[in-house]
């Protein structure tokens, strides 16, 4: 990590890390398309992570294969709830924000509006269970 979110980390402790760390190794925080591949080239990283490159951008891989410019992310819409700084960024080749996204009904109420059936389809499930403790028609 080069960083940290509000950048009161100091120095470099990727290094360490890679040193000790015997697994994947995945940086984030601040990278640039061509800094990340740098950083994987030289092995000093396994991957790099954009969170809110990503966020700002949710055509990001796009817009790094076309070395497209990046919308930058509003940190003032971070964590707040809502539509804003979460999609309604522009796509690349858009002038209006994408359309928001409508989250789906919940699944009981799905489910209690779901129509009734009609129909038996084994007749022998018609007649009343005989177990004295349930009740299945």
């Amino acid at each position: 990590m080069r960083a940290d979110f509000f950048q009161a980390q100091t120095g470099d402790i990727l290094p360490i890390f890679r040193k000790h760390f015997k697994n994947t190794l995945i940086a984030n925080m601040g990278y640039t398309k061509d800094e990340a591949n740098k950083s994987i080239a030289a092995g000093e990283v396994d991957a790099v992570a954009f969170g809110t490159g990503f966020l700002a951008n949710p055509d990001l891989p796009t817009r790094f294969a076309k070395d497209a410019e990046l919308n930058a992310p509003d940190a003032a819409t971070f964590y707040v709830g809502g539509a804003k700084g979460y999609t309604d960024y522009p796509a690349l080749n858009e002038s209006a924000p994408a359309a928001p996204v409508v989250a789906p009904t919940p699944v009981t109420e799905a489910v209690s509006a779901a129509p009734k059936p009609t129909t038996v389809l084994n007749p022998a499930a018609e007649k009343k269970s005989t177990c004295g403790s349930c009740s299945i028609m």
